[in-house]
């Protein structure tokens, strides 16, 4: 299996290798800072925060990342599990129902 999974690897790793080869990624020209694009874009992995601080300033910039933030600091401290109970630990960990029965055993 760990043959078969490395074999997958070294050809996707050659394809990706040949792709960036063969084609130029489409960059746009290099920044002239004299005359700056109108309007001014965050990257594409920013783009979502900034259509939301565009049409909403404060839930965009602030509301709904702080909301995000927290949302991870609970799921990393388990808080989440107590909310929510052992549902979603039962698949995290495996814990099926005994017999080798294929449907989870809900607590």
């Amino acid at each position: 299996m760990v043959i078969a999974e490395l074999f997958v690897f070294v050809i996707t790793l050659a394809a990706i290798l040949v792709r960036s080869l063969l084609f130029d990624a489409p960059l746009t020209e290099p920044v002239n800072v004299m005359h700056p694009p109108n309007p001014a874009q965050a990257p594409w992995y920013f783009l979502g925060l900034q259509e939301m601080v565009r049409y909403w300033a404060f839930w965009g910039g602030v509301g709904i990342p702080t909301i995000f933030v927290i949302l991870l600091v609970l799921l990393g401290s388990g808080a989440v599990d107590k909310v929510i109970g052992h549902s979603l630990r039962l698949y995290a960990r495996g814990n099926f129902a005994e017999a080798g029965s294929a449907t989870p055993r809900l607590r």
